[in-house]
């Protein structure tokens, strides 16, 4: 009973769990409302005869079954409604895959066992970024840094002995197939990885497709406002702001993103955080 108890506590210590209770009490509250101010309008404009109706049928089975037209486009209302509360229930579950996803990104990184790809760093900043006190040196410490690379390159490798992903799903287009697959850690929250592949694409075609902020809105509909708050001419590291819009019953979300990039031949690592 008392590791039981342990392990709920533990349990709730975490922030994606206190962030989910939250968000349930918040997106719960203005269902329950819109619930009950549904039902008491359609309690006043009910008919006059429905007591009647009421006297005459004694099971509630039997009433549910022969009530007026009435009632029936209320439990048409009801029905909308909890269709909307599945939505929200959606989005509350969405939101805390996205937290745990978080949460397994930010632990401790493990050290590369090849040579790093180079970072993305302009000619006329060679110079500031070897020297001792140079800005790209103080930047790369607030930032992403190379310990965020070791990381991704670690997760994508794979070969520290841990449990094989599982896939999740795969779909394919006539130009671009996506797979995902997902890992539980004996320690630690679930990680989720996904591949994406375009056809007829070269890599600096995606790299800036995904990185170009002022035309991500013609595709991406739910981010409603963008600003470059930071950047790095020498390391490419950049600090964003992010306001992303979610459906009428959900606030907007501000984010703060960092995110940088490094080359590798042909290759591009993308990092944000």
């Amino acid at each position: 009973m008392d590791e039981t108890f342990f392990d709920l506590m533990e349990l709730l210590k975490k922030q994606s769990i206190t962030e989910t209770v939250v968000d349930v009490l918040i997106y719960a509250v203005p269902i329950w409302l819109a619930v009950t101010i549904g039902l008491a309008i359609g309690w006043s404009w009910r008919p006059r005869w429905t007591g009647l109706v009421l006297l005459g049928f004694r099971s509630k089975f039997r009433f549910i079954w022969t009530a007026p037209p009435g009632f029936g486009a209320r439990r048409l209302w009801l029905a909308f409604t909890a269709l909307s509360a599945f939505s929200v229930f959606r989005t509350i579950f969405s939101n805390f895959i996205k937290r745990r996803f978080k949460e397994s990104a930010s632990d401790s990184s493990v050290p590369l066992q090849s040579p790093p790809p180079t970072a993305w760093i302009s000619p006329e900043c060679v110079a500031d970024a070897v020297s001792p006190g140079g800005r790209a040196v103080e930047r790369e410490q607030d930032i992403v840094t190379e310990n965020d690379l070791a990381h991704l390159l670690h997760l994508l490798e794979g070969k520290d002995g841990e449990m094989e992903w599982q896939r999740m799903m795969e779909r394919t287009t006539s130009n671009m197939s996506y797979q995902a697959w997902r890992q539980e850690p004996v320690s630690g929250p679930a990680i989720y990885r996904s591949r994406t592949v375009f056809e007829d694409a070269t890599p600096e075609v995606v790299r800036d497709f995904f990185w170009d902020d002022e035309f991500r809105p013609k595709w991406d509909t739910m981010l409603a406002y963008f600003k470059t708050l930071d950047e790095c001419p020498c390391t490419g590291s950049m600090i964003v702001h992010w306001i992303r819009k979610f459906p009428f019953f959900c606030s907007d979300r501000d984010y703060i993103i960092g995110r940088r990039i490094w080359e590798d031949g042909k290759t591009y690592y993308c990092v944000t955080k």
